[in-house]
């Protein structure tokens, strides 16, 4: 029987004093040896896939597609007599990607003489940092609008389906019924 006050203090030495041991401590020891090695491949699989995210990626070639996600629609709220109280309609939103505007100065122009846009000084700011792929230019524009925008032809100017939420009756509900959206 293994007495713990016969094992020497200087060390763990069970091996030279119970030789019916060898095959218990040869498994422990492959088992330690393969945690180490487990573990450290985990650390270095991490540590390559941080130094992926953070310096290979960033100098990868972008691609100018926008990858718009499925926006879904909200359903219906309706009261309990089936009165319409919120409902969402389909519209558009116009960003730019600045690093693809060719004539910076054109573009301001042609935009800001459209009646419902921003000002020149507004776009301006947007489209000012080439580094940037996206900005916000206008969120739920009116269809005459887009209409005018797309007839111009201008490069870096998209157009993205967005839904606005509508409340029927305002803000009388809101506490009910609540708010959705960037835009309340």
């Amino acid at each position: 029987m293994l007495d713990i006050r016969t094992i020497s203090p200087r060390g763990f030495k069970l091996w030279r004093k119970y030789p019916q041991c060898d095959d218990l401590i040869n498994k422990l020891r492959r088992r330690m040896v393969f945690a180490v090695i487990a573990t450290c491949l985990v650390f270095i699989g991490i540590a390559w896939y941080l130094l992926s995210i953070m310096v290979v990626s960033p100098y990868q070639k972008v691609q100018h597609t926008y990858n718009q996600e499925k926006i879904i629609k909200k359903a219906d709220i309706v009261d309990r007599n089936g009165e319409l109280l919120a409902t969402s309609i389909t519209t558009s939103s116009c960003f730019a990607d600045p690093s693809v505007v060719i004539d910076q100065e054109e573009t301001i122009k042609k935009l800001s003489g459209i009646h419902g846009m921003p000002p020149p000084n507004k776009i301006r700011h947007k489209l000012s940092d080439k580094s940037k792929h996206f900005v916000w230019l206008m969120r739920h524009v009116h269809p005459t609008i887009k209409k005018n925008i797309m007839d111009m032809g201008l490069p870096g100017i998209y157009f993205q389906k967005d839904y606005k939420r509508i409340y029927i009756h305002d803000k009388l509900f809101s506490h009910v019924i609540g708010c959705t959206d960037i835009d309340c």
